[in-house]
């Protein structure tokens, strides 16, 4: 068993800690053990697809709660995760498909795990000849024991901004991702006793799905995670949640400091 996959099971079954997620309307919590019971499920969901070990799956959600157990669920079948770019409110749909479908090709992905808000993509991916599985139906699946895994297997094929051209899929491995949760945490003193992190980052961005979903539940972390979609319809529930959970690590990119800052000044003027 690769050291990525066996510490994220030890540290499932042993961890009081847990995946917070649902905020604002509704907040869920759940241990990482119930998390890698659902994501049994999801492998025996994976299994019955003919999904095994060294395949590589494509993702398309968007809500952290079923993201985390549908990962961990490919995973425990050895094959690899990509997360697929999310449109925006501001994405051309038709180019956005005609990436999707490409970028699912380009990995030659064996299934295509699918949820909400993306369901309508559904009939266009099996259209196309790709076997689509919901994450509500892989979830109602019998659940089985994880393969067998090695450090060289791949984990995530993360894919780049295709803003310079088409996205590329960069591989990472079980052992890229040990050495990663390593020196993040080792970087940032961070105390697994005592540190809560909250995120709103895309899962199809590395440090979404690497640092603040993945590195989480390798370590068995307290982990607040909402949606970009939440954070940008309401600004202020980024520092509600810190201050709702005592969060203690955050991260985000420049503009979405800039836009809390300016928020903050419009709510301080008399």
């Amino acid at each position: 068993m690769s050291r990525f996959t066996e510490t994220m099971y030890e540290n499932a079954h042993r961890s009081t800690k847990g995946f917070n997620t649902g905020e604002p309307g509704a907040p869920i919590r759940q241990t990482w053990e119930e998390v890698h019971q659902r994501a049994r499920r999801v492998a025996g969901g994976l299994a019955a697809a003919g999904v095994g070990h060294g395949d590589a799956v494509a993702m398309l959600a968007g809500a952290p709660v079923e993201i985390a157990p549908a990962a961990q669920g490919a995973w425990m079948r050895g094959a690899s995760v990509t997360m697929v770019h999310q449109p925006t409110p501001r994405t051309d749909l038709v180019r956005w498909a005609e990436e999707t479908t490409a970028v699912i090709t380009m990995i030659d992905a064996k299934a295509v795990i699918i949820s909400d808000p993306f369901m309508a993509a559904a009939p266009v991916l099996e259209g196309l000849g790709m076997i689509v599985l919901t994450i509500e139906g892989l979830l109602a699946c019998a659940p089985i024991d994880p393969v067998d895994t090695s450090d060289d297997d791949i984990a995530l094929m993360q894919l780049t901004s295709g803003s310079t051209g088409s996205p590329k899929a960069v591989q990472i491995s079980h052992a890229n991702i040990v050495a990663n949760a390593h020196a993040m945490t080792e970087g940032c003193n961070f105390d697994i006793d005592t540190d809560v992190i909250v995120s709103w980052l895309p899962c199809f961005h590395d440090m979404g799905m690497t640092g603040y979903l993945t590195v989480p539940m390798y370590f068995g972390a307290e982990l607040v995670k909402v949606t970009p979609m939440d954070f940008l319809s309401d600004i202020l529930l980024w520092p509600r949640l810190i201050d709702k959970y005592k969060g203690t690590m955050t991260a985000a990119p420049n503009f979405a400091y800039n836009l809390l800052a300016r928020r903050l000044r419009r709510q301080a003027s008399p």
